[in-house]
């Protein structure tokens, strides 16, 4: 139950907030000993009424501004109906009445949340050959294999960049622990738990100066020899760094202000050139370039809207993961020739944070002329504007930028675009027509 718990937490990011405006799914693989466990469990989760005892100050002003009424007031309310205690506990003979009259105080998972896919197994979703080959030049040249270079004059002052990081405040840290207690109570019809006070202590757990080097190196990709120098540079000015300091806490702090110090200034200091490598099978074509038959809805949505697609989609099923992009792949724009959801994770296009990126959508287009075809690659993003956007990921889309520029220096013109919860894709695609 812990080791759920814990799963259905929102992720959070690189600075360690959460994230609560995009859907993640969790999905845990149990055998057979823990099949009668994971049914019971996700019958309770999904069947019963949330578990909740008691109403805190902040729930019982929340629901009374949605009723337009003062806290006093609902409190005055709820206690004369006898639904809760002085001490807003919610009698137990009165739970389903209580939750029927005021369904505000429900709390935790609607219903369906959680899904057995040994029973609801996602079907393959089949490509449309005829709409495929439309779009074929410009899915072959996106998959086009293209390397990462930097300028070369950054490896000049990377020894001063890494001075620079160690310098930071904070940056050789001691290693915490914490402990904790969870009690378990009852009030005589229900168990809880609840989370006690933890207590932290400073322990010295220092690993070897050569493993230090090369795990910085790993998470990094600067070479051992530079920060070898630079952590010379560091001693002679600020005198010898404590051996306990020499940990992987140290460690992962100076990884996290690398990557920073990338994302604000690696910008403008790198370019693309295209790879000698073939582009082989892709997750749309075999290797000799025909279009599979079909392809795992996970690759494409999570999510699957009833319905049959227009004509000039790619596939033959509406799979979506966030509302922005049903609505994209249900919406018939008459500018447009065909389009499809690129597939998870299927265009590795190499990006200054480390990792790879890959796009949401693609578009064929008509011209205004009529005669010719508009190519437009689109990020899809469910944010109302770019200051939403984790630092990361708007540095990916800054790097798509450069490679789509690259692209069309090369030979064939792709307009790359954001979209953002604010602007629809007849929008973009009216802009771009407009700026070509």
């Amino acid at each position: 139950m812990q080791e759920v718990g814990r799963g259905l937490r929102l992720p959070v990011d690189e600075n360690g907030n959460r994230i609560s405006n995009e859907e993640f799914q969790l999905n845990y693989i149990v055998d057979f000993t823990e099949a009668d466990f994971a049914k019971r469990l996700i019958d309770q989760i999904n069947g019963e009424l949330p578990q909740a005892s008691f109403i805190s100050e902040e729930r019982l002003e929340e629901v009374a501004k949605k009723l337009g009424l003062s806290s006093d007031e609902l409190f005055d309310a709820l206690y004369d109906k006898q639904y809760i205690d002085r001490r807003m506990n919610i009698k137990p003979d009165a739970r389903d009445a209580f939750f029927a009259e005021y369904p505000y105080f429900a709390t935790g998972l609607s219903s369906g949340k959680v899904k057995d896919r040994n029973i609801t197994k996602p079907k393959p979703v089949k490509i449309r050959k005829a709409v495929y080959s439309e779009i074929r030049k410009l899915w072959e040249t996106i998959n086009q294999r293209y390397l990462l270079f930097y300028d070369e004059d950054l490896d000049s002052d990377m020894t001063d960049v890494v001075l620079s990081l160690l310098e930071d405040p904070g940056i050789f840290t001691d290693v915490v622990m914490t402990s904790s207690r969870d009690i378990v109570k009852s009030d005589g019809s229900q168990m809880s738990i609840v989370s006690d006070t933890g207590v932290q202590y400073i322990v010295s757990k220092p690993i070897p100066y050569n493993e230090f080097l090369k795990r910085i190196m790993r998470g990094t990709n600067i070479s051992i020899k530079v920060l070898h120098e630079a952590l010379c540079k560091y001693v002679k000015r600020h005198g010898v760094i404590a051996s306990e300091h020499i940990n992987e806490n140290s460690v992962s702090m100076i990884v996290q202000k690398f990557q920073e110090w990338k994302n604000k200034n690696l910008q403008g200091r790198f370019y693309y050139a295209k790879s000698n490598t073939p582009v082989g099978a892709t997750a749309l074509t075999y290797a000799d370039g025909s279009p599979r038959a079909d392809i795992a809805q996970g690759r494409i949505g999570t999510k699957i809207v009833s319905g049959t697609p227009s004509d000039k989609y790619l596939y033959d099923a509406f799979a979506y993961d966030s509302p922005l992009e049903q609505k994209n792949i249900t919406s018939d724009i008459e500018k447009v020739i065909v389009y499809g959801k690129i597939p998870r994770n299927s265009i590795a296009i190499p990006t200054i944070t480390g990792g790879m990126y890959s796009p949401d959508f693609m578009y064929v287009v008509r011209r205004s002329s009529g005669k010719k075809e508009l190519n437009i690659v689109v990020e899809t993003k469910d944010v109302e504007d770019k200051t939403n956007l984790r630092g990361s990921e708007e540095t990916k889309i800054e790097c798509a930028r450069v490679f789509f520029d690259m692209l069309s220096k090369d030979g064939y013109i792709v307009h790359f675009r954001d979209q953002l919860n604010n602007k629809q894709m007849a929008q973009i695609i009216k802009e771009v027509l407009a700026e070509d």
